[in-house]
């Protein structure tokens, strides 16, 4: 093939690859062999897709799962494992958990759901981050960040420290997380957190199977390796 044949091809994939990547539909990479004919591979992602870690998880023996409805004013999906023993109410966009007859500073879940101002989702988790925790000694000793879905999540572990609002008159521990997710062109935040005595073994259990095995709008959170004490 002439060289001026070749300069025609190159200048033609060229002007292919600016429309195509001006739509903003595929990604394109152009390539030209020595003597060989011009080509182009069109792909459908800028890069490859993210790693979401799949894990079975800790058992949910003697739990049930929930399909929470949150309300109009939140519709994200959250599917959750709650202890049977339990009782548990819904009210506006929040859902709260607990022991049958269990008094005020007894161990709980929380769920509920507001709507984010993030721009994205990872951006919407950064922000939660930073404003999760208010006292000096509150020390997180697990956590993981991740893209679920279509959204993005942040699984922490705490030891709360005695001005935070959950802190229960005793060393306190705190699992939960916080995911960002779009739900019809809107960012929601929802939180999904348990809250129990440090010696509470039987609810850490609880929190780390119903964490491991949450989803919200179908994706499920890869948790971390929570701390299970002992």
């Amino acid at each position: 093939m002439s060289v001026l044949r070749r300069g025609a091809l190159a200048v033609g994939a060229a002007s292919a690859a600016v429309m195509l990547t001006g739509c903003g539909l595929v990604g394109v990479r152009v390539a030209t062999g020595d003597g060989g004919p011009v080509r182009i591979s069109a792909q459908t992602t800028q890069g490859p897709e993210p790693v979401i870690e799949e894990t079975e998880g800790p058992s949910t023996e003697g739990m049930e799962q929930l399909s929470l409805s949150l309300g109009s004013s939140c519709p994200a999906r959250v599917s959750l494992y709650a202890p049977e023993d339990w009782t548990g109410s819904t009210s506006g966009g929040s859902y709260y958990g607990m022991p049958v007859d269990a008094g005020i500073d007894a161990a709980g879940v929380s769920v509920y759901c507001t709507t984010s101002f993030g721009d994205s989702a990872a951006e919407g988790v950064d922000s939660s981050r930073s404003y999760q925790f208010s006292d000096r000694d509150t020390q997180i000793v697990v956590e993981k960040t991740s893209p679920a879905g279509e959204g993005y999540y942040w699984a922490y572990q705490a030891e709360l420290g005695e001005e935070e609002p959950l802190y229960k008159g005793e060393p306190t521990t705190v699992m939960g997380v916080i995911a960002h997710y779009p739900v019809s062109g809107q960012l929601y935040q929802v939180n999904v957190t348990f809250s129990f005595a440090s010696d509470d073994q039987q609810t850490r259990e609880y929190a780390a199977a119903s964490l491991s095995h949450l989803t919200v709008e179908g994706a499920s959170i890869a948790a971390p390796a929570w701390d299970m004490g002992g």
